[in-house]
């Protein structure tokens, strides 16, 4: 659960980094400079962060099965576009939203990936490692 919650906290702020970071994309209460951070924006931002990852488990998977031809022939360069297709979705569901066209969606998700891949990795939310060393304490030796 703490992990979880981790990794909430770090969408969001890699949403807030986002928004300050790419002139495409604004949330209501959010604007492009660290000054102009309200509440509002906060939880805007908390809001999508949490819609992003409902998607994610929801939709993406549908949209992945169903494009798998387009992902072979494009040697996977299509998981690209079903990122981009489903910011546009949450887009598409929050008011509080706005990214002006699919090049910025797209632009805001491998952003979004970039600052959440960096970001589990210094704060050490590796999953893998967390099952190893879970192993480690429970056998108290190593496994290779």
């Amino acid at each position: 659960m703490k992990k979880m919650i981790l990794k909430l906290c770090i969408s969001i702020l890699a949403i807030i980094i986002a928004v300050w970071v790419l002139p495409g994309v604004t949330i209501y209460g959010l604007g492009h400079s660290i000054d102009s951070i309200s509440l509002t924006g906060l939880k805007y931002a908390t809001f999508l962060a949490i819609l992003l990852s409902l998607l994610n488990v929801t939709v993406k998977p549908i949209l992945k099965v169903l494009s798998f031809p387009f992902t072979i022939v494009t040697l996977g360069l299509f998981l690209f576009v079903i990122n981009a297709l489903v910011v546009l979705l949450a887009d598409w569901m929050m008011d509080s939203v706005k990214i002006n066209g699919f090049f910025w969606a797209l632009i805001f998700s491998i952003f979004i990936t970039v600052v959440n891949w960096f970001m589990i990795k210094i704060f050490g939310i590796d999953e893998k490692e967390s099952k190893k060393t879970k192993l480690l304490d429970q056998y108290g030796k190593e496994i290779n």
